[in-house]
């Protein structure tokens, strides 16, 4: 897809803030009409409008499946690699949590993992239209949406979560948002508790932040207001936000070798992983 058709599904369906794709007020009003017998599907055709989801589309394999059949099969890759992510990386370092958030929840498909395996689930994300479609999509009784709004949670009481866990959110963060978030994560935890937040180190395969915000093409432009972003951190960035935000014991472990197939690229990443006082 090139800068200008990205621009106008951007402006179309993204909300008032960075990186709020699908958080337009028509999406959740979109879904809310449409008949109960369809919603699933829509649901699906509503997150193809963002960046994130069903980017593979085109392939070979894909192309003679139907459009129901599709989005169905890329669900079930989704729920497949959350769980793998869920018992490799996640349930390890939960130290038994009861009660966890999961930011960035996006369409739901990790905080269902989490659901089945602890006592209650908080989904958090700014995108009302990707919690719209988690309702319709991966529900389940110990699992709760909520937006973040202002940098926080309506509804989600401060220190009343084990642990905090994200999968793919950190590195679509400009740093001041990265900031925000580790703060919001703080107030949620209570005291012992553990965030553990999957992040993409700098290695040269993304750019930086710094390198986008320098680019002053029109494509360049076009793609940091409307796109999606993809920001390279060192280590030691990582590890100071979380310990300016007020976390100890903080560390950037690595999870490749828990996935010798890369698991569609989440295991190539590392765990941050901080624990509050």
């Amino acid at each position: 897809m090139g800068p200008v058709s990205e621009f106008l599904i951007s402006t179309l369906t993204v909300g008032r803030r960075p990186q709020a794709f699908l958080d337009a007020r028509w999406i959740g009003w979109t879904l809310g009409i449409v008949p109960e017998r369809r919603k699933r599907l829509w649901a699906f055709r509503l997150l193809s409008l963002s960046p994130h989801y069903f980017i593979d589309r085109k392939t070979p394999e894909n192309c003679s499946l139907t459009e129901l059949a599709y989005f169905e099969k890329a669900a079930a890759e989704w729920r497949t690699s959350r769980r793998q992510f869920y018992d490799s990386v996640l349930k390890p370092r939960l130290n038994g949590a009861a009660a966890v958030m999961d930011l960035g929840c996006g369409p739901g498909f990790l905080s269902f993992a989490i659901a089945g395996e602890v006592s209650s689930v908080a989904g958090c994300d700014i995108s009302s239209g990707a919690l719209a479609c988690a309702q319709v999509l991966n529900p389940a009784d110990n699992l709760a949406y909520f937006r973040i709004v202002d940098n926080e949670i309506d509804g989600l009481l401060d220190e009343s979560v084990d642990a905090v866990v994200s999968l793919a959110v950190i590195q679509h963060l400009a740093m001041d948002a990265y900031r925000d978030v580790l703060k919001l994560c703080f107030r949620k935890l209570k005291p012992k508790g553990r965030c553990l937040l999957h992040v993409q180190l700098n290695e040269g395969r993304w750019r930086t932040e710094d390198s986008w915000l320098n680019d002053t093409t029109l494509k360049g432009k076009l793609r940091y207001r409307c796109g999606l972003h993809n920001f390279g951190r060192p280590a030691s960035e990582h590890i100071a936000a979380a310990r300016a935000a007020g976390f100890e014991s903080v560390a950037i472990e690595p999870i490749a070798h828990l996935f010798p197939d890369g698991l569609a690229g989440i295991g190539e990443q590392h765990i941050l992983v901080a624990e509050k006082p």
